[in-house]
């Protein structure tokens, strides 16, 4: 059969079909390990690896689909050792030097026994993709994707023709921010809708709550993903005079600290601390800063994440504890934007001076006060609460459940609108 397009499902009529055939076409052939379950309906989450909380799709994902039941989860790999703690059932199922063709046969047997009725697709890599198109193809589901993390315009690490594909046999596509909805919705011309990085309702801060720390300690949220980017920080704090307590995992597979590096930069690791206890603590500081890029100077892998992403954990901060924010970087990323554009923090260089004058902004008892405000009016509509099933309504709708997102970021004038 002589292949168009990438797709083999192009080649034969309705999923069914696909079935059957890809069906007989198992018998002989290793197969992935399979999903030892009565026939059952099912929904599936795809993400390149372990979902837990050292990282923040995992703790977003877990968040999001908290409560679900009937959830299979597929990784392409671990990076974290195993450590996984999402689903009813968890598979790795690699597409990596596959064809298309085996790739369909391997979704297939792995899922051997279910019915697959959605998919929602986390993708960082081309194997994401790959397993929700088979999955779609394959089982009728209806797919939505949510690209959190850019992989595709600003940095090519998914091939256009992949993603094009996957965007197009969606019902449903997010992003989590207006910067990269915009990108995404001018290079493919197919309509995306919001999903921010929400926040765990019962955290959520209703009411202002007050500073209860001296000005010279802040709080360092999440992981630092980029080497250039602790190295400024570390320059910028060590002539700074401030200290900050870092609430991360300094031990990353991706990126890795030593003692004497951290004390040098004035961070004080603390670990991971669980949600409720974070928050306890976030509402001790008077400022937590924000690490992001500097579009100037940073190449690859660094400038993509803080030209297109945005920090959950500027909404958590914001949304759970309202403490000020200092996002250290250019004014032209994510970050820097969204605390402009609700007026919860400020931006600094990286420069020793001009950070201890931002601090020293943030810290001023009026600048306080409308800061921690500003926060608490954006706050309930980034709860979690009751978003599985938005998200789930939405698939099935091929468009938002409502527009909460789209009020609370709304288009510039000059953005298309798309169907």
């Amino acid at each position: 059969m002589k292949k168009r397009g990438g797709s083999l499902s192009d080649h034969l009529i309705g999923h069914e079909e696909l079935r059957h055939t890809l069906g007989r076409l198992t018998s002989g052939l290793a197969r992935a390990p399979a999903v030892s379950v009565t026939r059952e309906t099912c929904d599936v989450v795809v993400s390149m690896n372990e979902m837990n909380d050292r990282h923040g799709t995992g703790v977003l994902v877990k968040r999001v689909f908290a409560g679900c039941k009937g959830i299979v989860s597929v990784r392409a790999r671990d990076d974290y050792g195993g450590d996984h703690t999402f689903g009813d059932v968890a598979v790795v199922l690699s597409q990596k030097g596959f064809t298309r063709a085996d790739s369909y046969r391997r979704v297939l047997a792995t899922f051997e026994g279910r019915d697959v009725r959605r998919v929602v697709c986390v993708p960082f890599t081309g194997d994401d993709l790959v397993t929700s198109i088979a999955l779609r193809d394959a089982y009728g589901a209806r797919l939505g994707t949510w690209i959190m993390d850019d992989q595709n315009v600003a940095f090519q690490a998914i091939p256009d023709d992949l993603m094009r594909e996957a965007l197009e046999k969606s019902t449903l596509r997010l992003t989590t921010h207006p910067e990269m909805r915009q990108a995404y919705e001018k290079k493919y011309g197919l309509r995306f809708a919001l999903l921010p990085a929400v926040v765990p309702g019962p955290l959520v801060a209703d009411d202002v709550v007050p500073p209860q720390a001296v000005k010279e300690a802040g709080a360092l949220v999440g992981n630092i993903w980029a080497r250039p980017w602790f190295e400024r920080l570390s320059r910028t704090l060590s002539r700074s005079g401030h200290r900050v307590d870092w609430y991360g995992d300094d031990q990353s597979p991706y990126l890795r600290f030593t003692p004497e590096e951290l004390a040098s930069a004035r961070i004080r690791p603390r670990g991971l601390a669980s949600e409720p206890e974070l928050v306890k603590l976030l509402r001790t500081y008077a400022f937590a800063i924000v690490p992001t890029g500097v579009l100037e100077e940073d190449v690859g892998t660094p400038r993509v994440l803080a030209e297109l992403s945005l920090p959950g954990r500027i909404l958590f901060i914001a949304a759970t504890s309202n403490t000020p924010l200092v996002v250290l970087g250019s004014e032209g990323t994510s970050a820097a934007r969204f605390v402009r554009r609700f007026d919860i923090g400020v931006c600094s260089p990286y420069r020793p001076d001009a950070f201890a004058a931002a601090v020293a902004e943030v810290v001023r008892p009026d600048a306080q006060a409308r800061l921690r405000r500003n926060a608490v009016r954006i706050a309930r509509t980034l709860s979690a609460d009751g978003i599985s099933e938005w998200i789930w309504k939405s698939i099935e709708n091929g468009s938002a459940a409502d527009d909460r997102f789209e009020r609370l970021l709304p288009r510039s004038a000059d953005e298309p609108l798309l169907r």
